[in-house]
């Protein structure tokens, strides 16, 4: 799970749509840091393929997963992206993603970032 999710954020980072297509499940649905809801696949691709966001680099750390079936799994992670969207810096961020396995891959399929608090110095 930790490989797709390092995976899906590079192809959000590129605006990647055939990658994050390949890298998601037929349904998915994501609420994001700033609370928007994508309902959606086709919402979802259309936001993360989009001109909303602006970020050079990307990392996913801290990575825990936890298996509710042999199918189906839950990954909490701490991930940063250095750039903005819609015109705000992106932070640090709390995130939890669902998994769930289609043949030998694991395909995101629901996720919610929170903003974490910035480091103290």
């Amino acid at each position: 799970m930790l490989e797709a999710e390092k995976a899906l954020w590079e192809a959000w980072k590129e605006h990647d749509t055939r990658k994050i297509e390949a890298l998601t499940a037929a349904n998915v649905s994501f609420i994001n840091i700033f609370g928007v809801y994508l309902p959606s696949k086709a919402d979802a691709l259309k936001d993360w393929s989009g001109t909303g966001c602006e970020v050079k680099s990307v990392s996913v750390t801290n990575a825990v997963g936890t298996m509710l079936s042999p199918t189906v799994g839950i990954l909490t992670f701490n991930g940063a992206a250095d750039g903005t969207c819609y015109g705000q810096k992106v932070g640090p961020i709390w995130g939890t993603s669902i998994y769930v396995k289609d043949g030998p891959a694991w395909k995101w399929t629901f996720g919610i970032n929170l903003p974490a608090p910035e480091p103290s110095a």
